[in-house]
């Protein structure tokens, strides 16, 4: 201690604030305390006398704290000191029993604080003693009650705070004896109370501490913990005098039990939980688990991990990096954490677990992590399935054929799936604002309603019905409705789940039952045929009024009755016999069908037409007979007829010797020959019909020639006679030329028109070959040709005219056109002749038209040889650069699209000459209403380009003067400088070239001309 004697009197003699605390705290001594040594407390020599010491006898004997001390109260004080190390800013005040020198217990209250500012950094306190002189001094340190017992006697002094304490006077419970004692004192613990004083007096136990429970002036039982210990004895130490206090620790006692009831309550649940905790201890390095951590780690309870390998448990990457984060977060920023990371048990078992951590800071320092794992596994697993089954029923509930649909509590709509919107006509969004009671049939609502209320109320927790919806545009739907109700955990309604499927077409079908029996009775009784039902042995069940009346019979004279003994059968002992061997072949099932003999009303014999047709069960089983009868009185008639009508046919067809008539089936195989066709092929019927092939009298070259023609394929198989039929079957009266093979071998020519044969259901049967003689046709042909020669010659001698006469016409007429000009020069007087001015215009008119029917001879006579290939897009550009002075003074727009690689065959001052002229034309005769736009375009078709000049100027009326559009001096809008010239020549030049002009046009609307000018082939043409 020497060393703290050493140490205050430095601080005295510095005049620090040490001094000043000392001065001001100083009353019966002072202390000075190692907190980090605490066995090291230096005592003021004023404190020893006070215990009856001189200083020079503690020096001698080393008296310390620990020696005036009981032992509890020794180990009490240590552990305060651990206290004010880790809680500098606490004050220290305690009353303490200290033992005086002649044995006493002498109480004095110690006060001190932590000395913040020295150099041993808050390792040292100071503070005073004082002496307890009036022993109630000592409840002010929250004792509720003190006594003092004569264990000689057994008289005993409770201060007034202990009496109050249970809610008395003084005077109420004195004398306070024994007596009093065992009579406030629970039953249960009296005993406890005098077995732990004797205990203690006697020596066997080191202190008298007891808990125990009194009677409250209330009634309740208040918790008293009582504490003692002997003051004085006798000089042979036989304990005389014993003192403590009463404290009421009923509060505490409650928060124990409920501590404890909490912690038994916690820990039960963290076991049902399956909740384990956990601590790292930085400070000794240690991993703490519980049992269930272990359970979740799949280890046994002697498991220990070792410190070092803390995240070797946690499944390598993204968990033991969130882990690691988390830790060193808790250490450095003191940060709580909760994550859900993944496990590696001893198992080798991955597991989710949440694992949620505390950080425990001390002066800074972070010195544990503790926390709870929660195996979360299971959860997650059941999360995952739980979203799957969520989308399972999303898409089921999304996709589902029958409408679905989730409804409010209050019948709005809060989801429905597509097929409920498609089936009433609505969008989601629409159906969305409205009620179920929105859409419901009037008529239907009341009963939905109810229903719906007796789901609320639980009555219900499903119902299913038959409703009417309305759809959108007013018509009724006819649904089967499945309701459900959902109810949260409380069993409270939150919502509807309705599965409606749409039965409007059942429904329907339903009408349309009853409509179809009604109309079978209907159709049973008023159907032409004779009709009845029969049982397995012939009996009638029941038969149709047509039955009835053809042979003016009721039904009670025939229900019940054999067939065979009916009116209608009497006297036909043949057709009864074949009817009751019908009747037993149809009982099993088989179709019977003949022809009988029927008496009818008037006892006529009438020809009828008569089966018996099986009526099955839906397990196969015959269970009636429908007997069915119609007259065919004129249908017998008819099929005679029919038989003469062919024995006709076959007479016309023979007597058509000049034309062959062949038939084939589906093979090519004849299956008739006419007589014609014997004439011509020399072959008879008998030979070919059925026995041999059309092929047999067609040139096998000609076969492959046209086989080829129908499908260029080099692998087809000629004798295939499949191809002929889908030709033919496309194009039905297909014919060719033939060179026919007779049976002398002999050839002629001929054409054969091949059609295909169909039934009445329109199923191909086979073909049809019709063959004509064309031997004097080609003759004539030769005959033709010859004139042809003729004609071509005739024709070229007309063009040398056409030539002559031109040449001659246009060199008089123009010599007279120069003559009259000159001599209106010469002569001006001649002019004022009022005919001179007619002469002069007529001599123009005749030059000019001369002139124009020169063009056109010119046009007629050039040849195709002369055709050369040109680029289109060129001239089309040259026409628009030559007509840009018209299109500036007109203000009109020119726009072309022609393709600068579409190449053309023709001539090129007649290309030139028609888009210009086209161009030109437009310009003219324009609209005043529309500024003018022209477009220009050209299109590759299969053997031509089409040119189509499109404009939006005054148009043609086509119907007025579309025969006479391109006559010679035909106009159309009556301009002054009209000649009706261009589009004769325009068109007579197109056609030179080979190509066609069409026009598309509309009075106020423009005109489309359309020039088909035939393709060019660079490869053998030359390009201009």
């Amino acid at each position: 201690m020497k060393y703290l004697e050493k140490e205050i009197y430095d601080r005295i003699q510095t005049g620090d604030s040490f001094f000043k605390t000392l001065t001001e705290t100083l009353t019966n001594g002072f202390w000075y305390w190692d907190l980090k040594n605490p066995s090291s407390k230096w005592l003021s020599a004023a404190f020893w006398k006070v215990l009856g010491y001189e200083l020079i006898e503690v020096e001698e004997k080393e008296l310390t704290w620990k020696d005036i001390l009981s032992k509890e109260e020794y180990e009490c004080d240590l552990d305060y000191a651990k206290f004010f190390l880790d809680s500098p800013q606490a004050h220290y005040n305690k009353s303490i029993p200290f033992q005086h020198k002649d044995g006493r217990i002498i109480w004095i209250k110690a006060s001190g604080n932590v000395l913040q500012n020295n150099k041993q950094d808050g390792s040292r306190m100071l503070g005073s003693f004082h002496l307890v002189i009036d022993q109630q001094l000592i409840l002010q340190d929250s004792y509720i009650g003190t006594y003092e017992m004569n264990l000689i006697d057994g008289n005993a002094y409770y201060s007034n705070e202990w009496v109050a304490s249970l809610g008395y006077e003084y005077e109420e419970i004195a004398p306070l004896n024994m007596d009093t004692w065992q009579k406030l004192t629970h039953p249960d613990d009296f005993k406890k109370t005098v077995t732990c004083m004797q205990d203690y007096i006697s020596g066997k136990i080191p202190s008298y501490s007891v808990e125990f429970r009194m009677k409250h002036k209330s009634g309740n039982w208040i918790w008293i913990e009582g504490n003692g210990k002997i003051t004085r004895r006798n000089t042979e130490g036989t304990p005389q005098w014993m003192s403590g206090y009463y404290k009421d620790i009923t509060e505490s006692k409650q928060k124990e039990g409920d501590l404890k009831r909490v912690k038994i309550l916690l820990d039960k649940s963290f076991e049902i939980a399956q909740i384990g905790t956990w601590e790292i201890d930085f400070v000794n390095e240690k991993l703490h688990w519980n049992k269930e951590t272990r359970n979740i780690f799949e280890a046994d309870e002697n498991y220990e991990r070792e410190y070092s390998d803390g995240l070797m448990h946690y499944k390598e990457g993204y968990s033991r990096l969130i882990l690691s984060n988390a830790l060193n977060n808790a250490i450095e920023k003191g940060e709580s954490f909760d994550i859900e990371i993944e496990i590696i048990t001893n198992n080798k078992n991955v597991r989710w677990v949440r694992k949620v951590g505390f950080p425990v800071i001390v002066n800074g320092r972070c010195e544990s992590v503790y926390g709870i794992l929660i195996d979360i596994d299971r959860k997650n697993k059941l999360i995952r399935n739980l979203q799957f089954q969520e989308e399972r029923f999303r898409g089921a509930f999304e996709n589902a054929g029958n409408g679905m649909a989730i409804t409010f509590i209050d019948g709005k709509f809060q989801k429905v799936n597509k097929s409920f919107t498609q089936m009433l006509g609505y969008t989601e969004e629409e159906l969305l604002t409205k009620s179920f009671k929105d859409i419901t049939h009037p008529e239907d609502l009341k009963r939905d309603v109810k229903l719906v209320d007796k789901l609320l109320y639980g009555d219900k927790d499903y119902y299913q019905i038959e409703k009417r919806y309305l759809h959108k545009s007013g018509k009724e739907v006819w649904v089967m409705l499945s309701v459900s109700v959902v109810r949260n955990e409380n069993k409270e309604p939150i919502h509807f789940v309705a599965q409606i499927t749409n039965i409007t077409q059942e429904k329907e079908a339903i009408r349309d039952k009853e409509k179809s029996e009604r109309r079978f009775k209907e159709i049973f009784d008023n159907t032409y045929q004779l009709m009845g039902f029969l049982d397995l042995d012939g009996v009638i069940l029941e038969a149709n009024r047509q039955a009835l009346n053809f042979a003016d019979l009721k039904e009670e004279e025939v229900i019940g009755v054999e067939i065979w003994k009916t009116k209608w059968w009497e006297g036909q002992e043949e057709d009864q016999r074949k009817l009751k061997e019908g009747i037993k072949r149809a009982a099993e099932g088989e179709f019977v069908r003949f022809e009988t003999i029927n008496n009818d009303r008037y006892g006529n014999k009438v020809t009828v037409d008569f089966s018996l047709n099986s009526v099955f069960d839906d397990e196969g089983n015959v269970i009636s007979i429908i007997a069915e009868g119609r007259p065919i009185q004129e249908m017998v008639k008819a099929r005679n007829d029919l038989a003469d009508l062919n024995s006709r046919l076959k007479n016309i067809l023979n007597a058509s010797v000049h034309v062959g008539i062949i038939e084939t089936d589906l093979e090519g195989n004849i299956t008739l020959f006419n007589k014609g066709a014997e004439n011509l092929l020399g072959f008879n019927s008998t030979e070919l019909v059925d026995r041999a092939h059309i092929k047999e009298f067609l040139p096998r070259d000609e076969v492959v020639k046209n086989v080829l023609k129908i499908r260029r394929d080099d692998t087809l198989d000629i004798d295939n006679f499949n191809i002929v039929l889908e030709h033919i079957k496309d194009y039905p009266l297909h014919y060719e030329e033939w060179n026919f093979i007779r049976k002398d071998g002999s050839r002629f020519p001929g054409i054969m028109t091949h059609s295909p044969i169909y039934n009445k259901d329109s199923e191909l049967l086979g073909t049809l070959a019709i063959i004509t003689d064309l031997t004097k046709v080609k003759e004539a042909e030769a005959e033709i040709k010859s004139l042809h020669e003729v004609t071509k010659d005739q024709n070229d001698r007309l063009i040398n005219f056409a030539h002559i006469v031109s040449h001659n016409l246009r060199s008089h007429s123009r010599n007279l056109y120069v003559l009259l000009d000159m001599l209106r020069n010469q002569q001006p007087r001649i002019a004022e002749n009022e005919f001179f001015p007619l002469i002069m215009k007529g001599s123009g008119n005749l030059k000019e038209t001369i002139d124009h029917l020169t063009e056109v001879v010119a046009i007629n006579t050039r040849t195709a040889d002369k055709l050369k290939t040109i680029h289109l897009s060129e001239y089309v550009d040259n026409a628009i650069v030559n007509v840009k002075g018209l299109v500036m003074q007109n203000t009109c727009s020119i726009r072309s699209y022609v393709e600068p690689d579409l190449k053309v065959m023709g001539i090129p001052a007649y290309i030139e000459s028609v888009v210009l002229n086209f161009l030109t034309n437009s310009i003219k005769y324009r609209s005043t209403k529309r500024e003018l736009e022209i477009k220009i375009t050209a299109i590759e078709q299969k053997d031509y380009i089409m040119l189509c000049f499109e404009d939006n100027g005054l148009g043609i009326d086509l119907k007025a003067h579309g025969e006479k559009l391109f006559g010679l001096y035909k106009t159309f809008h009556g301009n002054e400088d009209a000649r009706g010239v261009g589009l004769f020549i325009t068109r007579n030049q197109i056609e030179a070239m080979g190509g066609t002009i069409k026009v598309e046009s509309e009075l106020d609307k423009g005109t489309t001309f359309k020039v088909f000018l035939k393709k060019a082939h660079a490869s053998k043409d030359v390009l201009v």
